[in-house]
């Protein structure tokens, strides 16, 4: 596997944080999950980002702290790369149902392979609001753009009603366990990890999206379910607790973001954006090898202590999961789906049913709950 390499990096050289090849995709001719992989690692690299502000924000070793800002420079350097391939002409609603492709997606692709029981539930928990996210903003960007987000998906992620969110504040107390980092095995914490990460992202995402939305609707669904998805967050952070230091936390990190590149590397079609992560995994690969080396000069702890083989889990393969995705939202409780009348998400449907005498939906079959079947009405 890659991670054998990583103790045998090159040191970093002035060219290592700096990239090539980062014109903008075309939106239109860029594969779904092409899209799904650059804001995938932009969340890994933004998540690292906010870890090392934390760290530089409490350190006393001045050494230290210059070693740190120096990792943050880099990883604030990727980050920008990466932004700057998301294109200028794509709207925020289009950004929107990129998200939550990735979300149904990758939440899907974790909890299928997943065996601790608690963290598969958090994740199925969680799928069923990303179901039901990537539905909303179907339905508002058809209102408001005419674009049809089955050919934003490219028809390999179902567009239909899921767990609606004024039922989240009841669902949520029922996942309260946790579980200590080194009570688990390697691929259960970076799922959780993942997991977390893209859901904060998302969040800080759709925050944002308030101020550039350009109408009231847009920007209330996008303050609505921005406060889910920190609440999802929230749920993945309090599953798994870790009483590692910094250093250690920041190792395990920067593992995790080597475990998203190479996945995304190993599956990546388009020439140019594989081109862009492959030298985005040197790159990574650079400064895992310079965290193992500040855990060991500052804290003498060794790598193989906290990764243990140091073995990446099989790569995370973004695919159509339609069936296991229904197979989830069978376990739907009519509790899960009832509505507060006012609320934005419900607002968005009932206004694309009042212009077009339907919801907007891509479903290969009938919706598995039956209730859901009458795309006339939102969520009775």
């Amino acid at each position: 596997m890659y991670m054998k390499q990583l103790n045998k990096s090159e040191h970093p050289t002035a060219s290592s944080t700096v990239f090539t090849h980062c014109r903008q995709y075309v939106k239109h001719e860029t594969e779904p999950y092409s899209k799904a992989r650059v804001t995938f690692l932009l969340a890994a690299i933004n998540e690292t980002c906010a870890l090392l502000r934390e760290m530089c924000k409490t350190e006393q070793n001045t050494e230290l702290l210059r070693e740190l800002y120096g990792l943050l420079d880099a990883e604030h350097r990727k980050a920008i790369k990466l932004s700057l391939l998301l294109p200028s002409d794509e709207s925020v609603a289009e950004r929107a149902v990129v998200h939550e492709q990735l979300a149904v997606d990758l939440t899907s692709a974790l909890a299928e392979r997943e065996q601790n029981g608690i963290v598969k539930s958090a994740l199925e928990h969680t799928l069923i609001d990303d179901a039901d996210h990537l539905y909303r903003f179907s339905n508002l960007i058809d209102i408001t753009e005419g674009i049809s987000a089955q050919t934003l998906v490219g028809s390999l992620t179902e567009i239909m009603p899921g767990r609606h969110t004024a039922a989240q504040p009841h669902a949520i107390q029922n996942i309260k366990t946790q579980m200590l980092i080194g009570n688990c095995d390697l691929q259960t914490q970076l799922t959780v990890m993942i997991a977390a990460t893209i859901k904060r992202h998302s969040a800080d995402f759709y925050t944002t999206a308030c101020s550039f939305a350009e109408n009231k609707l847009s920007r209330l669904l996008f303050a609505e379910i921005a406060r889910i998805e920190l609440l999802h967050a929230v749920i993945y952070d309090s599953i798994l607790t870790t009483e590692e230091s910094s250093l250690k936390r920041l190792l395990l990190q920067k593992y995790c973001e080597c475990y998203c590149v190479f996945s995304c590397c190993t599956s990546e079609t388009d020439p140019r954006l594989r081109s862009v992560f492959d030298e985005l995994l040197k790159t990574c690969t650079v400064q895992f090898r310079k965290a193992a080396e500040l855990c060991e000069r500052y804290e003498n702890t060794q790598c193989e202590n906290i990764i243990k083989d140091g073995e990446f889990p099989p790569s995370i393969i973004l695919h159509s999961n339609t069936e296991y995705v229904r197979s989830i939202l069978v376990g739907l409780e009519q509790s899960d789906y009832s509505l507060t009348p006012n609320c934005p998400s419900h607002r968005v449907a009932v206004e694309h049913i009042r212009l077009f005498g339907r919801d907007y939906r891509y479903e290969r079959l009938p919706h598995p709950v039956p209730r859901l079947r009458d795309n006339t009405v939102d969520n009775q």
